[in-house]
């Protein structure tokens, strides 16, 4: 071992010391003779250390090694920058530091920009502030800070712009958008300058929106409503999870309207709180209380509009099966189509409590206006009869009194309709109906007839008994 010795004094004054040693590592040792501090070894690797003997044992292929004898707190460089394990500063009058260092615990290394002559433990720090990239997790950046990896933000629930976790600002300072997780539930982003809208975008093309006023748009950039959506098609389209039900809203441009869509073959159903109320079904029938298209003979309360124009409804025992507020005038009209336009067939009128059923009978609609006749030879064949209804129809006592359908049908078959034993397509009977207004134009005509025949004989007997 080889010891050199360079004294500034006597025994008692600092000096320096270096000692060689048999393996070719060099010491260099600072202090009074008696008492040096090793303060800087070199290894025969060339690994540098200060504050240690052992450089090499800090890493594998450690160049350079500090170590202090004492936590290298951050928190205590605001009056001293002794703690810290490497300094640099820009001149002995500058304020402004950078520390690196370690506390005793290893899992606390730092580096600190400190303002040091001004008393507080911390001062802006900046990274490549004259041009260049930062990576982390990359050797390669392209962007101004590129992290391959993870990012962990943490930050205060505070909505100032000083508390949230991560600030975003264009080049001018004009625009910040805060992130932040909000107290102890959710996460938030926010805008931070007032009158300023948030817009998401991708390839440079803007497809969503939410401006200042809460107002959410997609496809257009001034949402006056809580959500606008803008585009020809569907606008609002939802979708099950078994990827084959839909529904969709949206406007049409050709047609200029608003639509509504299901999946083919699905009903469109109108609840509240859970209860249908309504529905439309793939078909185009309406059904409302009911989600049958024949109330009537499934027996369940409602109404169905069908698409081929019919209505049918039923109403619970005691109520209206069908009925129109009108307060005087013509309630419905029945029109009649005969190839080339729609024909007045008739109507239901009511004029206060009265209410009439027409029938169409205006001479401008007819030809070969002729008199009735024979009307009471058909009249004498007539056979008015009595009858009980069947059980199922409610009666047993003989409340039925008329004619039966098909009979009059061989007498005035315009007052039938329906056909005998008439039965559709399940088998179910068609049953004939009588309507028994057109008896009257043939009473009223064998009325006539029979008043001839009277005045006829009155002549007679009165001339044989003078």
């Amino acid at each position: 071992m080889t010891t050199s010795i360079i004294r500034a004094g006597g025994t008692g004054v600092p000096g320096v010391q270096t000692t060689g040693g048999d393996d070719g590592a060099l010491a260099l040792k600072v202090g009074p003779l008696a008492a040096t501090v090793e303060a800087l070894s070199i290894t025969t690797a060339g690994s540098v250390g200060i504050g240690t003997a052992a450089p090499g044992t800090e890493g594998t292929n450690v160049r350079l090694a500090i170590v202090g004898t004492a936590s290298q707190q951050a928190s205590s460089l605001a009056t001293s920058d002794t703690n810290a394990g490497f300094t640099v500063r820009g001149n002995s009058s500058s304020g402004y530091l950078l520390a690196i260092g370690a506390t005793n615990n290893s899992s606390q290394p730092y580096i600190q920009a400190v303002n040091y002559n001004g008393g507080a433990a911390s001062a802006a720090l900046s990274i490549q502030p004259y041009g260049g990239n930062v990576g982390i997790g990359t050797t390669a950046p392209v962007n101004k800070l590129e992290i391959a990896g993870g990012l962990y933000v943490s930050g205060n629930a505070s909505y100032s712009a000083s508390g949230y976790g991560l600030n975003l600002y264009n080049l001018n300072d004009t625009k910040t958008i805060g992130l932040a997780y909000n107290r102890t539930t959710s996460l938030f982003m926010d805008v931070l300058l007032a009158a300023k809208q948030f817009e998401f975008e991708t390839n440079g093309t803007e497809r969503m929106r939410i401006t200042s006023a809460g107002n959410v748009g997609i496809g257009t950039t001034a949402p006056g409503e809580k959500l606008t959506t803008y585009q020809a098609g569907d606008g609002l389209h939802i979708k099950a999870t078994n990827n084959t039900q839909y529904s969709a809203m949206g406007v049409s441009a050709g047609a200029s309207a608003g639509y509504f869509d299901v999946a083919a073959g699905s009903n469109m159903l109108f609840t509240d709180g859970g209860v249908e109320n309504m529905r439309i079904d793939s078909s185009g029938n309406v059904m409302v209380g009911s989600t049958s298209t024949n109330p009537v003979s499934s027996r369940a309360n409602g109404a169905a509009i069908l698409a081929g124009g019919s209505i049918v409804s039923r109403a619970i025992s005691g109520g209206s099966y069908f009925g129109l507020s009108v307060t005087s005038g013509v309630n419905l009209y029945f029109y009649t189509d005969n190839g080339s336009a729609f024909v007045t067939g008739g109507n239901i009128s009511t004029n206060g409590a009265t209410t009439a059923y027409n029938a169409t009978s205006d001479y401008r609609l007819k030809n070969n206006i002729q008199p009735l006749t024979d009307a009471l030879s058909r009249v004498a064949l007539l056979r008015p009869v009595k009858w009980t209804w069947k059980e199922e129809l409610g009666g047993t006592d003989p409340n039925g009194e008329g004619f039966v359908a098909h009979e009059l049908a061989e007498i005035l078959p315009m007052a039938v309709t329906g056909e005998k034993d008439a039965v559709d397509a399940e088998g179910k009977p068609q049953y004939q109906g009588v309507d028994t207004s057109f008896l009257v134009a043939t009473l009223t005509a064998a009325i006539q007839e029979q008043q001839a025949t009277i005045e006829a004989l009155t002549t007679r007997i009165t001339a044989l008994e003078g």
